[in-house]
């Protein structure tokens, strides 16, 4: 069972593919994240600061926010070990990788996020610096084909969006060509995280 925060925190993720605005909801999520360099110190010491001003105290977290300004190898560790207290796993950059990957498809398959967003997250922070290396070294069990099918789908929605041609559904409109694209992702992503249950029993 995911240990829940007290209530969502946003942070928008800056990387190769744009900006991505994720609902963080979780210490899991947060531990992953973080072990991937993907939470800056600004936003770490923001967040000692909105946890202890509502009113819980938390030792790690008023030395992080003593730490404003300071370097990320300073805040990073102290930030790792209050997430740890509240039962976080700690994850190499794999399992992070592979953890976050199945959330994002999961908050595909649940509409809680676009499509076009969480694949272009998957496939230029999670899968081309990390994951795509993975099959070589047999850390886990992951089918590239059915990810890399997923980035082409994706494609086809920006295509659609920019009113650039589409290789499918060419006999319906743009807007019904999108949400066509949009079912047939989701049908995959279902199919994918079927077939491809995670390894890592602490998650």
């Amino acid at each position: 069972m995911r240990r829940k925060l007290d209530k969502p925190t946003e942070f928008y993720l800056k990387g190769y593919g744009g900006v991505y605005d994720l609902r963080v909801f979780s210490y899991e999520e947060l531990s992953a994240l973080i072990e991937l360099d993907q939470v800056t110190s600004d936003q770490m010491v923001q967040f000692a600061n909105d946890y202890l001003n509502s009113g819980s105290f938390e030792e790690e977290l008023a030395e992080i926010y003593d730490l404003m300004g300071q370097d990320h190898s300073d805040i990073k560790p102290k930030f790792s070990n209050f997430l740890s207290k509240h039962g976080a796993p700690k994850y190499t950059k794999i399992t992070a990788a592979d953890f976050l990957l199945r959330k994002i498809l999961e908050m595909i398959i649940s509409r809680e996020i676009d499509p076009e967003v969480g694949i272009d997250y998957i496939q230029y922070e999670l899968y081309y610096p990390i994951l795509e290396k993975v099959q070589s070294v047999e850390q886990l069990k992951i089918n590239n084909y059915e990810l890399e099918t997923l980035f082409a789908w994706s494609h086809e929605i920006s295509d659609c969006c920019n009113g650039l041609p589409t290789i499918c559904y060419t006999h319906l409109s743009k807007s019904k060509t999108k949400q066509q694209i949009i079912e047939h992702i989701i049908k995959i992503v279902a199919q994918w995280l079927e077939n491809n249950p995670s390894n890592n029993a602490s998650i």
